[in-house]
């Protein structure tokens, strides 16, 4: 295929084409890679929360399980805290008639 196109158009076109974007995944790195942690706890909450605004969303395999596992625990553990506290002030409440 690449005998195909010497000396043609394609080929030069195909050329600047890979030398455009040779380094894209260098500048996604540099992007996700500068968040501060500001962004990171705003990205948290969010996704957390279920909002999901997709202004900052993971770009990486890793990133991605990262946040699988994180709301994972988080649908977990959430219901059985809630249900703690709830028991807390119920047994509060019991305690708490006048004398």
């Amino acid at each position: 295929l690449v005998e195909d196109l010497d000396n043609k158009p394609e080929k030069e076109c195909l050329e600047e084409t890979m030398l455009q974007y040779d380094d894209l995944p260098l500048r996604y790195r540099e992007r996700i890679c500068h968040l501060d942690v500001h962004d990171w706890i705003y990205f948290v909450i969010v996704t957390i929360s279920t909002l999901g605004y997709g202004d900052i969303a993971p770009q990486t395999i890793t990133g991605r399980m990262t946040v699988v596992v994180l709301l994972s625990v988080t649908i977990v553990l959430l219901p059985q805290q809630t249900s703690q506290l709830a028991e807390l002030l119920d047994v509060q409440a019991k305690y708490r008639n006048d004398y």
